[in-house]
């Protein structure tokens, strides 16, 4: 009677236990709800320490999630935040196993506050005062306008645009465009862009394949030495280390590993193209 007793003490504890144990989506979706999560800081390591979740979200906001990556180790979540206008940001839980799955970091393409300064200040601007920056006096030595041309105009409200828009906007503006990306990378790959260190700088002719760069509201391509010299990165901008573009990887043992110091997400798109985010 008494390991009969034991027996059925040890099984309900288990199950007690197990019942407590969240998979990472499940977690992320339990952190980040409106009820009360008292035993959040059983779930968090490192970094995070509880905040921010659920709690801190108004009630007009809603939440979507999505699972990128889970391994033995580790995981990520994307987490899309929209408000009752449509505006949204997407941002990435980092998971690590700890002998239950725990929240480690909590990423958001970071320093985006003066590119939607630039780009709210572009969006403002009327025809007339388009044209009023492009015929504003300068010398070679002081030109202090921020375009040039309506071309020039066009890209940085278009770049500012891309670089502050969701995955899913980014992933539909490359599908979108498609055969120009493949058209653009095979001429880049043919005429030896991964050959070159700093990528169009280093190319003769460089110039044209900036103005069909430009017609994507990229900024650069060029190989990305950081992941893998066979993976052809077009970025599409950011402020120093916190940038947004997409790769194009040949081969799938060459795609990052995602982690909270560098590529916060990766997503892929198909047939070799990836959207990423790093921090």
């Amino acid at each position: 009677m008494k390991q009969l007793f034991l027996f059925i003490s040890f099984t309900c504890f288990a199950f007690i236990c197990n019942a407590q144990s969240y998979e990472p989506l499940d977690l992320s979706k339990k952190i980040f709800s409106r009820d009360t999560f008292p035993e959040i800081k059983r779930y968090s390591i490192d970094e995070y320490e509880g905040h921010p979740n659920g709690r801190d979200l108004s009630n007009k906001i809603k939440t979507k999630f999505v699972l990128l990556d889970q391994n033995t180790l580790t995981a990520v979540v994307a987490m899309t935040i929209t408000d009752s206008l449509g505006k949204g940001l997407d941002t990435y839980l980092h998971f690590k196993k700890d002998t239950i799955w725990k929240l480690c970091a909590f990423r958001a393409l970071a320093m985006t506050g003066i590119i939607a300064k630039v780009n709210d200040d572009l969006s403002a601007l009327t025809a007339k005062q388009i044209d009023s920056v492009i015929a504003s006096p300068y010398t070679k030595a002081k030109d202090h306008r921020l375009f040039k041309s309506k071309e020039e105009y066009r890209y940085l409200l278009g770049n500012t645009s891309l670089v502050l828009s969701l995955d899913s906007e980014l992933i539909s503006h490359f599908n979108k465009n498609k055969r120009a990306f493949e058209d653009l990378k095979n001429s880049l790959v043919k005429h030896g862009v991964m050959t070159k260190s700093q990528g169009l700088k280093e190319m003769k002719g460089a110039e044209t394949y900036k103005n069909r760069l430009a017609l994507l509201f990229i900024d650069n391509a060029f190989p990305d030495w950081e992941s893998s010299k066979n993976n052809l990165n077009f970025l599409v901008g950011g402020i120093t280390d916190n940038s947004v573009g997409y790769l194009y990887i040949k081969n799938k043992k060459d795609v990052p590993k995602m982690n909270p110091s560098h590529f916060i997400m990766i997503r892929e798109i198909g047939n070799g193209w990836y959207l990423y985010k790093t921090t």
